[in-house]
């Protein structure tokens, strides 16, 4: 079990993320100590990486509700969202791509067939 401090650490987020995403119902705290502290076990650091991931891809916290809470379930049920991570992936590829490379990579594109 993890405190949100070590779940933190674990997951290679900042500790107020994850006290934010337990306040708002992305994450669920197993159990509570004594003191206050939330505990979390190990699956909430794969859905905490799982949920940061789909953030930098540009979902928000209400986009990530469902496939975080389906994640664990095979793949032809979560193939219609994994579509859409692929869609956003690469046109934030491409964004950054036109970023770096400027006027040279829109004559490509207008030369290259699609």
């Amino acid at each position: 079990m993890f405190t949100a401090n070590e779940l933190a650490l674990e997951a290679a987020a900042p500790p107020h993320v994850v006290r934010y995403y337990a306040r708002i119902g992305l994450l669920k705290p197993r159990a509570h100590q004594e003191n206050g502290y939330r505990l979390f076990g190990s699956k909430d650091a794969q859905r905490l990486r799982f949920i940061r991931l789909t953030k930098n891809l540009g979902f928000y916290p209400d986009h990530v509700r469902i496939p975080a809470a389906v994640a664990h379930h095979s793949t032809v049920i979560m193939f219609p969202i994994l579509v859409i991570v692929y869609v956003r992936l690469t046109r934030r590829e491409e964004r950054l791509t036109r970023q770096e490379f400027g006027q040279a990579y829109l004559d490509y594109m207008r030369q290259t067939p699609a």
